[in-house]
This record gives C-alpha cells, structure tokens and sequence, in this order.
C-alpha cells in the first residue's frame, strides 16, 4: 500500500539504455536502486515457485530479469556508486560511507579494490553486516531519482540505517545458485549468526 523506496535489479545480459530509462520513469521518484548483469538470475514467479536463469544452462532459460522492490519505513536507504579509476576513498567520503549510523551494506562490484573497500567499511562499521559479491556480467546499474547510471567498472550498493529489518546468512554450501536441481532447506540456514536486527559483523567464509 506504499510506494517502495529501494529496489535491487539483475539481469542475464546488460540492459538496453532505453529500457532502463523506461524502468526508472516508471518508479517513484525516491527510489534507490542498484544491480548489475549477472550469468545467474533467480527470482519467484507469480505463482511463488523458484525460477532461474542460467547462461552456462540454456535449456534452463526462465527468467532474463530479477527485480526486488521493497519499502522499510523506519529504515533509511541510500544508494551509492563508486566508478572504477577513481579515488575510492574519496568517493566512500564524498558520498557518506564513513558517517556513523550505517548497519547495513549491500555491495555489488567489479572493482579491483573491492577487497579494499569492503575492508574499510568494516574497518569504519565494525557492527555493520556488509553483504554482496561480485557481478560477472559487465554492467552494474544504478537508478536515483529517476535518473540512470551504468558502469563497466566500479561499485554500486545500497546502505541502510535507523530500524534495518533486516537478517543476513551465508549459505555454507559450495553448489552455487546456479546449479540444479536446486535445493535449499534447514542446514542452509544455521545460526551462523543470530539476532532480529543487525548488530554483529558477519562472519566471513
């Protein structure tokens, strides 16, 4: 019954500019959305049932675009974009990164200092749970107010503050997502780290 305020995109090969605009016009002006271009795209279909796409598994081929939009009204979101080949922590200063208050990171990169800068900000953010990968396509997009921004090289996220609702878990499997049949149950979801809210590091693995 809200509009939603943050919005996570991927998508099995680069989007066409045009359709990217089409989708930002199509948002709310205070959305906050990243993603990128990824060689596996999972999602639920109207029906609710676990769908995928896979580029190594044509056969396979689902869904082209995964699209996640959601509202945290005690919460608040910004998005940040950090553009390869130049000063990282300089833009993790020019866009807010090291002020206090941020719980949690949403990291997708391509980056060649993403280990740097993941380092940083739990350096800076020593409770903050900082969660992500890297993206194997070769563009990452961002949409703030409505306007488009895509990278061949960088980083994108989002950051989150305030009442997060947020609980964050590492899947201890080594089958990636990508692999079938796809299965997920109980031992998926270990206490690795417990808690309603976030207020740990999260472990690494």
């Amino acid at each position: 019954g809200a509009a939603p305020t943050m919005g996570i995109l991927f998508s099995q090969q680069a989007l066409q500019k045009k359709s990217l605009v089409d989708l930002a016009e199509s948002l709310p002006y205070q959305m906050e959305l990243v993603g990128g271009a990824m060689s596996v795209v999972a999602g639920t279909d109207p029906s609710g049932a676990l769908t995928q796409t896979n580029l190594q598994r044509t056969q396979q081929r689902s869904l082209d675009v995964g699209l996640t939009l959601g509202r945290f009204p005690e919460a608040t979101v910004k998005s940040f974009s950090i553009p390869g080949g130049r000063d990282w922590e300089a833009q993790l200063e020019a866009q807010g990164m090291l002020q206090e208050g941020w719980k949690v990171f949403l990291v997708i990169a391509r980056h060649r200092a993403t280990a740097d800068i993941v380092e940083k900000l739990q350096e800076t953010h020593p409770k903050a749970a900082i969660i992500g990968g890297m993206a194997t396509g070769e563009t990452l997009y961002r949409i703030r107010h409505r306007e488009v921004q895509e990278l061949d090289e960088g980083v994108v996220g989002l950051m989150f503050a305030g009442d997060v609702p947020l609980a964050a878990f590492v899947s201890r499997g080594a089958r990636g997502l990508g692999d079938a049949p796809l299965t997920f149950g109980p031992d998926d979801l270990q206490p690795i780290w417990e808690g309603s809210k976030i207020e740990g590091q999260m472990p690494t693995h």
